[in-house]
């Protein structure tokens, strides 16, 4: 598991997968519930990183019936955060927020750390973003960052919405930080957000040549999520803005 997890840190899926596989086989002939849960959670993460949401969906929903079913809170947390990237990639806002505000209620009614609660809370602010949900969103991202240091998906949160109140210095801030965390996050969804957050700081900026290619960038990345883009209005104003042009 271990080996797994270092391996998938680097950005080595295909690899990781392997370990986690071997781990998952280890677990089972070992009857350990908790080391067959996280295998078969871990599986489902890489399955996103690799863009096989399909996959990952069932190895995720097995892996939290397991950790329900032994109590394992924090499994459960990471299980619920997991599928509500996948809705969040497929443009389904409601479903991601629903998942994200019981991944991060469970969190907080356990008394779990800031980082157990963190990223879910995130999600359901660019949930809220993304449903044109401004104030409520904006209220996510700033609790994440009065309590600690934020993580990619405020990150890129706080850019857009900084974008929406025409601060176009203050988006380059956040995206500036955002680049640097996908860098460790391995999901290729966020890369194509992180450049359509730089169009949209370059159209701000009236420079819409850069803003063109980074829309380009944006369309084209690996797993970039048609989807998402195709049902947030706010994206596909950005997307319209350049193609006009």
């Amino acid at each position: 598991m271990r080996i797994g997890l270092c391996t998938r840190a680097l950005g080595q899926m295909e690899q990781a997968l392997i370990f986690f596989e071997k781990s998952l086989q280890i677990g089972r002939n070992l009857g350990d519930d908790t080391k067959i849960a996280w295998s078969l959670g871990n599986i489902g993460s890489a399955h996103i990183c690799l863009g096989n949401c399909d996959s990952a969906i069932p190895l995720l929903l097995s892996a939290k019936a397991i950790f329900e079913q032994i109590k394992a809170l924090i499994g459960v947390v990471f299980c619920l955060e997991e599928l509500g990237l996948i809705a969040l990639f497929r443009g389904e806002f409601d479903r991601a927020q629903t998942l994200a505000d019981q991944a991060e209620n469970l969190a907080l009614d356990a008394g779990l750390s800031l980082d157990f609660h963190q990223r879910p809370t995130a999600l359901k602010g660019m949930s809220r973003l993304m449903k044109g949900d401004l104030t409520r969103a904006i209220t996510c991202f700033q609790d994440i960052e009065t309590a600690g240091t934020p993580g990619l998906t405020t990150c890129l949160g706080t850019g857009f919405v900084s974008i929406v109140n025409q601060d176009a210095c203050r988006a380059a801030f956040y995206e500036k930080k955002a680049k640097h965390l996908t860098k460790s996050v391995h999901k290729p969804q966020f890369i194509a957000l992180s450049y359509l957050l730089q169009e949209a700081i370059f159209l701000q900026n009236k420079d819409k040549a850069a803003a063109a290619s980074k829309l380009d960038l944006a369309m084209n990345a690996p797993l970039s999520p048609s989807k998402l883009f195709n049902a947030w209005p706010f994206a596909d104003s950005l997307i319209c803005q350049i193609r006009q042009v």
